[in-house]
C-alpha cells in the first residue's frame, strides 16, 4: 500500500533527493558548508526530518534541526552509501560485533551504532545518552526498527559524580565547549565493566 504524501512533503522530498545527488557528485567541503547546508535549511526548513535506510534495511530518523555532521551525512548520503556516517569505523564496528555478547556505547546520540548493535541477535546493548531530547530520538529510532537496548541517562566517565555537560545543536560533550545544559550525572566505566 502506498503512503499518501501531501504536496509540501513531496516538494521537500524531491529537494532533499536533488541536494543528495548534488552533494554526492560534488564532494567539496566548501560547497557543502557554504552552499548546500544553507540551501537545505532554506528549502527544507529546520523542522525537517526524514527516515532513511542506512544499513541492511535498518532505518533511522534524522533531523535537519541538529546541525551536527552526523544527521547531515545520514540525511544526504544514506540513499547512496551504506553506513554513510563514519564508514570505516562503522564497518569495523560491524565486524567486531560478530563475536560480541555485550556492547557498551558511550554517547548513543540518535542511535546509529545502538541500532546496528541491537540488530545482532543475542547481544546485550547498554548505551549512554545524557541529553533528554537526543535520548528520546534514540529510543524512537530503536522502536522504528523493533529493536531493544538499554539507554542510560547518565554520561559514561572514569568516576562517579556530576559534571558540566555542553550541548551545541545535536553534539554534546563533557569537554568545555560552546553551549551549556548544566550538571549531568556520571556513571563509572569501571563499575559498568564489573557489573555487566
Amino acid at each position: 500500500m502506498l503512503k499518501k504524501i501531501d504536496s509540501t512533503n513531496l516538494y521537500k522530498l524531491i529537494i532533499r533527493k536533488l541536494l543528495s545527488l548534488i552533494l554526492f557528485c560534488f564532494r567539496s567541503r566548501t560547497a557543502q558548508n557554504l552552499i548546500m547546508w544553507p540551501i537545505a535549511k532554506r528549502f527544507l526548513g529546520l523542522t525537517y526530518s526524514e527516515v532513511v535506510t542506512f544499513y541492511n534495511g535498518l532505518k533511522i530518523r534524522v533531523w535537519l534541526s541538529y546541525l551536527d555532521m552526523h544527521n547531515r551525512i545520514l540525511l544526504f548520503y544514506s540513499n547512496r552509501v551504506s553506513l554513510a556516517w563514519e564508514p570505516q569505523t562503522a564497518r569495523l564496528f560491524v565486524r567486531l560485533l560478530e563475536k560480541a555478547e555485550k556492547i557498551v556505547i558511550a554517547g548513543a546520540n540518535i542511535g546509529y551504532y545502538v541500532i546496528i548493535a541491537a540488530n545482532k541477535k543475542n547481544t546485550k546493548v547498554i548505551s549512554f545518552e545524557p541529553v533528554d531530547e537526543i535520548r528520546t530520538h534514540c529510543l524512537q529510532n530503536l522502536r522504528l526498527n523493533n529493536l531493544k537496548a538499554t539507554i542510560e541517562k547518565e554520561a559514561l566517565a572514569r568516576k562517579i559524580g556530576v559534571a558540566e555537560l555542553f550541548v551545541n545543536s545535536g553534539d554534546s560533550t563533557l569537554l568545555h565547549s560552546e553551549g551549556h545544559v548544566g550538571g549531568v550525572d556520571l556513571y563509572q566505566l569501571y563499575h559498568l565493566m564489573i557489573t555487566v
